[in-house]
This record gives structure tokens, C-alpha cells and sequence, in this order.
């Protein structure tokens, strides 16, 4: 396991449905932007892809891959988020933009997730 990246149980939820949460065992990653969920897992939940986006991996290489919306549940909080469908052999993994909807920072070196407070606007400026 390298620094800066730690597992932490979600659940994820097609918002269409409402059904039954899947619940995964994901990899927090400090420099992943997305929510990856194998594709199969989506699929066999009726999450219907919604846009193709490409992204560049740790090799150079360009991919493109499909992205639905879900709900991610991690810690009692609930949002929806965009996930990328990953290979079939794919590890879940918990992005960046997602933590950041939920409200959470990471914590590397207890390697846990932290409640942060955001800043949702600019400050106002005094006239």
C-alpha cells in the first residue's frame, strides 16, 4: 500500500431505484479525481451510462471510459456523484471529487477520513 491511499467501506445506490445499497470495500486514493466502480456492479444495478470522458493513466496512456450517476454513502453521508464503470477486474475505487461532495478530508497518516469544513463561496466584499 503506498502512502496517501487506505480502504474504507461505501455504499453506493442507483438513484433512479433506491433499491438495496451494494455495499464495497474501496480504495481511497489522495490523486484519483473519481469514483471507479466495476462496470458489471453498475450495470447489474441499472446504473445507465451518461457520458464518456477521457483520462490519462500513471503510464501515458489516453483511455476512455463511460461514467453514470450513483449515490456513495460513506460514514452516514449520503450524495450523488459521478462514477467512472472500470474494468471488471477493477478495485472500487472512493475519488477526490466525491470525498469532497461528502465533506471529507483525508487523513494520510492515521489513514482514515476527516469531516472538513468548505468553503462553498467567495467572501463577500465590503463596499
Amino acid at each position: 500500500m503506498k502512502m496517501g491511499t487506505f480502504h474504507e467501506p461505501i455504499e453506493i445506490r442507483n438513484p433512479a431505484r433506491r433499491g438495496k445499497p451494494v455495499r464495497l470495500d474501496a480504495l481511497v486514493d489522495t490523486g484519483a479525481a473519481y469514483t471507479l466502480i466495476p462496470g458489471k456492479v453498475l450495470r447489474n444495478m441499472g446504473v445507465k451510462p451518461s457520458k464518456t470522458r477521457r483520462f490519462k493513466l500513471a503510464d501515458g496512456r489516453i483511455i476512455a471510459r463511460k461514467m453514470g450517476l450513483i449515490l456513495a454513502k460513506v460514514k452516514g453521508d449520503e450524495t450523488p456523484t459521478w462514477a467512472i464503470f472500470g474494468d471488471e477486474r477493477a478495485d472500487p475505487l472512493l475519488g477526490a471529487l466525491t470525498l469532497e461532495e461528502l465533506g471529507f478530508g483525508v487523513d494520510s497518516l492515521h489513514r482514515t477520513l476527516v469531516a472538513i469544513t468548505t468553503f462553498p463561496m467567495c467572501p463577500s466584499r465590503k463596499r
